[in-house]
């Protein structure tokens, strides 16, 4: 069947040059659109039955929606669990990191005054003895 009428393949790709018909070849081998149906989607497709099929309804049976809305309503406390574990394992580090930084800065303390008492000695023992003897009396 040729969609194009009485034309042919060769008059419709490369128009004679008098010829001032229509300029593009897509309108020239599809022809004119008819008012009320839509191109490209077969025989007996109006704009109203698409309208009709786009605008319907599905229907879910209620077992479905039910099952769907329990497994929703499981993640979300499986969520909510989850979350509260976050939050505990969360604390518990803090707790942790808090107690393990008080300890490092009590032992540089303890570091820091036996560094200064070594520091003291060594200076005292490369002074000389009359210097020693006058400041401590």
């Amino acid at each position: 069947m040729n969609i194009t009428g009485p034309k042919s393949f060769a008059r419709i790709i490369h128009p004679p040059e008098d010829e001032s018909g229509k300029k593009d070849p897509y309108l020239n081998v599809m022809g004119k659109e008819y008012t009320g149906h839509r191109r490209l989607c077969g025989r007996g497709v109006t704009n109203k039955v698409l309208h009709k099929v786009a605008s319907s309804n599905y229907v879910v049976p209620d077992e479905v929606m039910d099952a769907l809305r329990e497994d929703i309503q499981n993640e979300k406390t499986e969520i909510v669990y989850m979350r509260k574990e976050l939050e505990a394992d969360y604390e518990r580090k803090k707790a942790e990191l808090e107690a393990n930084y008080a300890k490092k800065v009590e032992e540089f303390d303890k570091t820091k005054d036996k560094m200064v008492q070594d520091v003291l000695e060594k200076l005292i023992s490369k002074l000389p003895t009359n210097v020693v003897r006058e400041f401590f009396t």
